[in-house]
């Protein structure tokens, strides 16, 4: 049995990584979904913060969407999980804070805050 709230580094964000192109949630990233879910069923005055990013490889449109994309297979994970949709909170950045066309720039990274 996990403890959610000590697998968890508390005051940090966890970043989710992707391919390029996609916003196919990995193994390894569901993971870390399932730490911050069971932190969620324990603590139900928490709600979630999801911001996807992009890198530069894409043009500005594309890397919007793709960030979109990217925050809302983490939402419909959460969803799917039975998470209420309130709170679930989506924000995407396309390539805005990205310098490069590095996988450090393709992520979403999630947020635990109290209310």
């Amino acid at each position: 049995v996990i403890d959610a709230e000590r697998s968890l580094d508390w005051g940090k964000n966890t970043n989710l990584y992707f391919e390029k192109n996609s916003f196919t949630i990995g193994y390894a990233e569901k993971i870390k979904l399932n730490k911050i879910f069971d932190t969620l069923i324990k603590m139900t005055g928490n709600s979630v913060i999801i911001t996807g990013f992009a890198d530069k490889s894409g043009d500005k449109n594309y890397n919007a969407y793709l960030s979109e994309k990217r925050a809302k297979a983490v939402q419909n994970y959460f969803l799917s999980k039975g998470i209420d949709k309130k709170r679930l909170i989506i924000n995407f950045m396309g390539d805005s804070e990205s310098d490069s066309i590095n996988q450090a720039d393709r992520k979403v990274v999630v947020d635990i805050i109290s209310h």
